[in-house]
């Protein structure tokens, strides 16, 4: 997959109310046992390097305040990755109004925009298995370019409320 970033995410403050957030796992996982991760090898960073900082750290710290530790013996219990991208959409919002002229005849109306779309996806894959064990999406429209830093702490801190999951429910 390619990632672009060049980028945003939300539009700060109202963005914040308009995301949407996402958050699947694999509900047989018990999270409590992963303590460390890494980055993924195969991580792909955001075409934008201060974006891919950015994106790092933030991540990084959420990951931090959940407890996780970042690996310094090369044993992951845990592998992060992050995809990033911004894509053209076509928003339509209608409405309907009465012809003043004949009013039982309502009109509708289409308003048709152009928007840019931000993605931020998130997933940790079990350190063992290479398996994706959590997944976290966001989306909103992309914020003008001097809230991107905003933008990606806030969408990052949004994603990573929904994690660890809560533990399975014991086997019979």
């Amino acid at each position: 997959m390619r990632v672009a970033l060049g980028l945003a995410f939300a539009s700060l403050p109202l963005g914040l109310a308009a995301q949407t957030v996402k958050v699947d796992f694999d509900h047989d996982v018990d999270f409590s046992r992963y303590k460390a991760y890494s980055w993924s090898v195969t991580q792909e960073p955001a075409s934008n390097p201060a974006n891919h900082l950015r994106l790092t750290r933030a991540i990084e710290r959420e990951l931090v305040e959940k407890g996780l530790q970042k690996d310094a013996a090369g044993e992951p219990s845990v592998r992060v990755r992050y995809y990033s991208k911004i894509d053209k959409k076509l928003r339509a919002s209608g409405y309907q109004e009465e012809d003043t002229a004949h009013p039982n005849n309502l009109r509708t109306r289409v308003d048709l925009s152009r928007i840019k779309q931000g993605t931020l996806i998130v997933e940790l894959s079990d350190g063992e298995s290479s398996d994706v064990v959590w997944r976290g999406v966001a989306t909103d429209v992309a914020p003008r370019p001097d809230l991107v830093a905003e933008a990606i702490d806030a969408w990052t801190k949004k994603i990573f409320l929904q994690f660890p999951p809560p533990p399975p429910p014991p086997k019979p």
